[in-house]
């Protein structure tokens, strides 16, 4: 017997209708009742939804391969025209840039044994004097900011005021019964 596979989700969301709410298995009692030729070509029908997709998928990725491998390959640097050089500005940036002649190192450092300049040695990156004119011009710690701001939002809370309701139900209670008692 052929059968039509479903998705079925459990309680009143999800997928269920109201009519499967109200007739539970009505689908299934409709489908037993079709011709077989019929149910063939639904489920023909059905498959060929998902094949066409899958079809439409295969025939766009031939095409984007086809431009990824003949059209974008086009456009990679080549390196027969690459420059060996790093320019003044990237140099400039890494710390990497020397002025001066090829021979001479940095810091009258010419590369002879004896006169070559240790950068490893240098790893303070001011000196005193710009060190204390950077301290002149401090921000605030973020840290500091927001455990302020929280303390004052915290002592504001804690200064209002607040109406306090108070229930006095027992006491109404006590007076209908004592009332109750008298007659």
């Amino acid at each position: 017997m052929l059968k039509v596979s479903r998705s079925s989700l459990g309680g009143a969301g999800g997928s269920s209708s109201m009519a499967e709410q109200l007739f539970p298995g009505y689908k299934d009692k409709i489908w037993a009742m079709i011709p077989d030729e019929y149910k063939l070509m639904k489920i023909r029908y059905d498959n060929n939804i998902f094949e066409n997709g899958v079809n439409k998928h295969k025939t766009f990725q031939k095409r984007f391969i086809a431009y990824k491998d003949n059209i974008e390959q086009r456009f990679i640097p080549s390196q027969k025209y690459r420059k060996p050089s790093i320019d003044w500005r990237r140099q400039e940036a890494r710390g990497t840039l020397h002025i001066g002649r090829w021979y001479e190192g940095p810091n009258g450092s010419d590369y002879r044994p004896g006169k070559t300049f240790d950068r490893l040695k240098q790893l303070v990156p001011f000196t005193e004097e710009e060190w204390s004119q950077r301290q002149q011009h401090r921000t605030w710690d973020g840290v500091k900011f927001v455990m302020i701001s929280w303390a004052v939002w915290m002592g504001w809370k804690m200064t209002q005021t607040y109406p306090i309701v108070w229930c006095e139900e027992e006491e109404e209670h006590q007076l209908i019964v004592a009332d109750a008692d008298l007659e």
